[in-house]
């Protein structure tokens, strides 16, 4: 799972900056991954994501496996390593989580724009043998996943 929040499960802010995004103002987001898996440990496993044009990344990062940025690309990167049979049923979930800011540009007033794009994991179930690749969904500024922000995704003037 990918999402991106403004506001924390309970409700604190997390966020900063205009809400909905104005035009020439920034405002932060925190993007949260998580990994769950079923029957089969998975060796290898990565997660990659692309930040989507006129995003940044920031250096606040909350992640046990190593999560890394590269500006060239503008990929981050989690290496997740092992994803044990069953996390997050029964197991802990593995998650990350990372600071991003957006600054809308003029053309993008009206729309809801990518925040982060290709988000996709890969592995190798040990098993089967079978490489696992796993392309989820973009993340825009239409926060799908944070109840108190959603609806308030438009970029505004």
């Amino acid at each position: 799972e990918a999402a991106a929040r403004y506001f924390a499960f309970g409700g604190e802010q997390l966020g900063r900056g205009p809400l909905p995004p104005r035009v020439g103002r920034t405002t932060s987001y925190w993007i949260f991954l998580k990994l769950t898996n079923t029957s089969n440990t998975v060796n290898d496993g990565v997660l990659t994501l692309r930040l989507a044009p006129g995003v940044r990344f920031l250096d606040r990062v909350s992640a046990k496996e190593p999560l890394s940025f590269d500006p060239d690309s503008q990929t981050v990167r989690w290496q997740v390593g092992t994803v044990p049979a069953w996390t997050g049923s029964g197991f802990t979930a593995l998650e990350a989580a990372f600071e991003i800011m957006f600054t809308p540009a003029t053309s993008q007033a009206g729309q809801v724009p990518p925040l982060i794009l290709d988000p996709l994991f890969s592995g190798q179930d040990t098993e089967t043998k079978q490489a696992i690749k796993i392309l989820l969904p973009p993340l825009t500024t239409n926060l799908t996943s944070d109840a108190i922000a959603a609806g308030k995704g438009t970029v505004r003037l």
